[in-house]
């Protein structure tokens, strides 16, 4: 956000119900979360913008994607899996993928990562990034009080449980889209970048763009910010 405010516009959503964000969309599915998300550009009168989202955050964004596409200039995701896109089969199938699994589960989650919310945290901050250094403890902080709450535990939880609903949301819309999309990896990230583009095209996607974030593992706006903002500056330079 500080790179690409010196030269736009930008605008950052917590999720429902996550951080200062109020009234969690029960039952998690990203395409109510998009419906939301919509409203509140509406009424903050953006026109023909470009949205990106990292995580949970390109599955709403893929969702905002399909649901407005007349409405945005190009959309970025970044380091994620959309459900019921391929690769999301192989995705979900892998054991070390086993939080997809756990964070399904009814209440369990909950119960076992209230209070313990830094520990869970860490862990995944930790191996999933190239340095883990690149997240430094105030930023982990914050992540732990967006989520401090049982009600903001609750609703990151329940975005997994809605993975099922999503994925047979976006399986049926194979429509052809036209607007320009960027798909970033970090370089030490993993996964197949070919069968990812191959997915998008699948489901109707035109123009696919992809980048791989160097010294960057999946935590790509962390790691590496000024690459990010560089590959999304050429995507869009072009647009």
């Amino acid at each position: 956000m500080e790179l690409a405010g010196r030269t736009h516009h930008v605008v950052a959503f917590d999720l429902p119900g996550i951080g200062k964000s109020h009234g969690a969309t029960p039952g998690g599915e990203k395409a109510a979360i998009a419906d939301s998300i919509h409203q509140a550009v509406q009424i903050l009168g953006l026109e023909k913008p470009i949205i990106i989202g990292h995580d949970a955050g390109a599955m709403v964004t893929y969702a905002y994607l399909r649901m407005f596409t007349s409405e945005i200039k190009a959309a970025v995701l970044m380091s994620s899996v959309i459900p019921g896109v391929e690769p999301w089969s192989k995705v979900i199938s892998n054991p070390y993928i086993w939080h997809f699994a756990f964070h399904n589960t009814p209440g369990l989650p909950e119960a076992l990562v209230m209070g313990n919310q830094r520990v869970y945290f860490d862990h995944f901050f930790d191996i999933l990034t190239k340095d883990p250094s690149a997240i430094e403890d105030p930023a982990r902080d914050h992540y732990v009080s967006a989520y401090g709450s049982p009600d903001a535990l609750h609703a990151g939880f329940e975005w997994y449980r809605a993975f099922g609903r999503d994925a047979d949301t976006n399986r049926k819309d194979t429509t052809t889209i036209d607007v320009p999309l960027l798909y970033l990896r970090g370089e030490f990230e993993g996964g197949d970048m070919d069968e990812y583009v191959n997915g998008f095209h699948t489901v109707g996607f035109a123009s696919v763009t992809t980048a791989r974030i160097p010294g960057s593992g999946h935590f790509t706006p962390e790691e590496n910010p000024g690459a990010v903002w560089a590959e999304i500056v050429k995507f869009t330079g072009v647009l």
